[in-house]
């Protein structure tokens, strides 16, 4: 479990869902729509949190058949159910009524009805409307049996993540009274001795607004910022409070995304049971983009925002997984995934702890802003590619059943806190430096496969939260409180700066595996450990070589080798093995040319061969290894799977060919 992270529910199998919408498709849809989920393996589905209307078209007019049709149906056909809060989208006849509830540009000027999330947290009408159809919905449908969660509205803090309304002035005041007490104090903390903008009465402060050439005050911006944290998590609050009155026992409270301007780890500890994520890899790809050209490994930067989310909630679901190409009518434009990249990408979310898989979304949208952000199924409704591809997903997913809530094993943590994510957002300098520092954390761990947890300091952090970690890196911190020196300090002074002692008992049994499985006898001075043998191959190839030397590998072979050789700046040589009636052998004479040819420094050796199959016999080893100690070549041997093989086929461990070893 990552720092902090607490979580009051978890799924107790790896679980499929989707989202649909009932109020976008004619009724007679509904019946054939459920039973074509549960045949690609769709066990829950969410629903509601754009259709405040369909409760309430008038204001205080409150109407219930429509759901209540709909989750009827889902529970003759067994099918789960999320039910979202509507607040994400105010309908007509509010914003009509009550302009005061709409966000506004920082100019002032608001932000119209026909988009969404176009209010603001602050506005008391809105809340207190909000209460009341959450109120409303939860009351009625929460003891429905369909239902087994909430999704409180829909990626808080999504679209816009600054908030400009008079409400928002007001409640932003009321805000650096209860942090500051004084305008002296304020006064002190923003500097505003520095161009004369002491304030000299409360009044005189107001959310940010446009000043000549952006200058705005920093340490303003950064309490701007916390304002806004402080309001989405209070809005998110309330709802969950009013929620947690009605749900069923073992029913779940979440919301979905992971957006700006927002402490998500104190959101999901003080409001939600557990956390969704929104994962879109085919951002990468966008037209605005040039993957082919780019610096930040394309789709691969997913696993550092799962990563981020597995700091909140260590167990967390996926609400929307891409299932399509995606985009609005108006941006985002991004090109329908290849076959077999929506595998790629949800066991991508699997791997980095994700327990429910929610593909967005069932079936495109025929209308609307969204029509071109594709679903499992297409416009025409037939049974298509992506139909398939997420049949034989769930059959993937189903046989890795057991990873189910396991633990997430990480070699090192990337330590952040807040104040300066948030601080450096606002500072066009420091952003520069750490983002750079950032990205290349990121990228020398994707390319030696090291994994990583990310961790953010809170208040209720604590020293057991940081010391399993070996290594820890917190890049640049500009703000810096003393209980974090102080916890930092306890850190430091615990003195290992690597991996901990491994127990006695661990050499023992490797030793006596080794032994009784093999006949190889292993010294314990021999053995050294690494976070995982794809990292062992970079560092390896570091040591033993520089850069520009030749390295050769047998090919085809596991991808990582390739990798490590590429990556660290050698020059990859390979030697095709020959393929003869189905089975694979060595090329000796291709193999000792290209060596002498490329005055080869490292040969890396797959024993067992991955993908080839081969379990090589003692005497291929022996030709192999004479050839290497005649060139003076250096042997990486990969056996990682040497106990993943056939009775009839012994492994030999390269270390037993003992005359060409030293």
């Amino acid at each position: 479990m990552t720092m902090n992270a607490k979580q009051n529910y978890k799924w107790n199998e790896l679980t499929m869902g989707t989202c649909y919408y009932p109020e976008h498709w004619d009724k007679k849809l509904w019946a054939d729509d459920l039973d074509r989920m549960k045949k690609t393996g769709i066990s829950v589905i969410r629903i509601a949190e754009f259709a405040w209307s369909k409760v309430e078209p008038e204001e205080g007019v409150f109407t219930y058949d429509f759901f209540d049709e709909f989750l009827d149906l889902c529970s003759e056909k067994q099918m789960k159910v999320i039910f979202g809060t509507p607040t994400a989208t105010p309908p007509a006849w509010l914003t009509e009524k009550y302009p005061e509830v709409l966000n506004a540009r920082k100019d002032g000027v608001l932000l119209r009805h026909g988009g969404r999330r176009h209010y603001n947290y602050n506005s008391p009408v809105y809340q207190r409307l909000c209460a009341r159809v959450v109120e409303r919905e939860a009351a009625h449908y929460a003891k429905h049996p369909a239902i087994v969660g909430w999704q409180i509205d829909n990626e808080i803090n999504c679209e816009v993540d600054e908030f400009y309304s008079e409400a928002d002035s007001v409640a932003f005041r009321e805000f650096l009274r209860k942090q500051y007490g004084t305008l002296e104090k304020l006064n002190e903390a923003w500097g505003t001795t520095f161009w004369n903008q002491t304030y000299t009465a409360w009044d005189q402060i107001y959310v940010l607004r446009p000043v000549l050439t952006r200058g705005i005050n920093p340490h303003q911006h950064l309490d701007y910022i916390r304002f806004i944290s402080e309001s989405a998590r209070h809005f998110c609050k309330m709802q969950a409070e009013i929620i947690k009155k009605y749900v069923k026992p073992g029913d779940y409270i979440t919301t979905n995304g992971k957006f700006w301007n927002l402490d998500n780890h104190k959101m999901e500890k003080e409001s939600l049971d557990v956390y969704c994520y929104d994962s879109y890899p085919d951002f990468a790809f966008g037209l605005d983009r040039d993957p082919l050209h780019s610096d930040d490994l394309n789709d691969r930067k997913w696993s550092h925002n799962l990563a981020e989310v597995r700091s909140i909630c260590p167990h967390f679901g996926i609400m929307e997984q891409q299932s399509g190409g995606n985009g609005w009518t108006t941006r985002m434009e991004s090109p329908s995934p290849r076959p077999g990249q929506l595998t790629l990408w949800a066991m991508q979310s699997v791997a980095h702890g994700a327990d429910y898989i929610s593909f967005f979304r069932w079936r495109t949208c025929t209308f609307g802003t969204e029509i071109y952000w594709h679903g499992i199924l297409d416009y025409d409704n037939r049974e298509n590619r992506k139909y398939r591809e997420v049949q034989d997903f769930y059959r993937k997913l189903k046989a890795i059943d057991g990873v189910c809530n396991s633990e997430y094993k990480a070699a090192f943590a990337i330590v952040k806190d807040y104040d300066n994510e948030w601080d450096t957002s606002v500072d066009v300098w420091h952003n520069r430096v750490a983002g750079a520092s950032e990205q290349g954390i990121f990228k020398a761990a994707q390319l030696t496969h090291t994994p990583y947890d990310i961790v953010y300091l809170q208040e209720d952090s604590e020293l057991t939260d940081l010391t399993k970690y070996p290594v820890l890196f917190y890049a640049h911190p500009v703000l810096i409180s003393e209980e974090r020196v102080k916890l930092l300090k306890e850190y430091v002074e615990q003195g290992v700066f690597g991996y901990y002692k491994i127990p006695e008992s661990y050499y023992e049994a490797f030793i006596k595996w080794e032994k009784e499985q093999h006949g190889f006898t292993v010294e314990k001075k021999w053995m050294r450990f690494s976070p995982g043998v794809v990292a062992a191959f970079h560092w390896f190839v570091q040591i033993l070589s520089e850069p520009g030397d030749a390295v050769i590998v047998n090919t085809p072979v596991y991808y990582p080798f390739l990798h490590a050789v590429k990556n660290n700046n050698r020059k990859l040589i390979c030697s095709d093995l020959i393929n003869e009636d189905g089975k694979y052998h060595i090329d000796y004479e291709d193999f000792e040319k290209k060596i002498a040819e490329n005055q080869v420094k490292i040969f890396i050796l797959c024993s067992p061969h991955n993908p080839a199959g081969r379990v090589w016999k003692k005497e291929e080893l022996k030709t192999l290894f004479e050839i290497c100690r005649k060139h003076q070549v250096y042997v990486i041997s990969d056996e990682i799977h040497h106990d993943l093989i056939f009775s009839k086929h012994p492994h030999v461990p390269s270390l037993s060919v003992g005359e060409y070893t030293d």
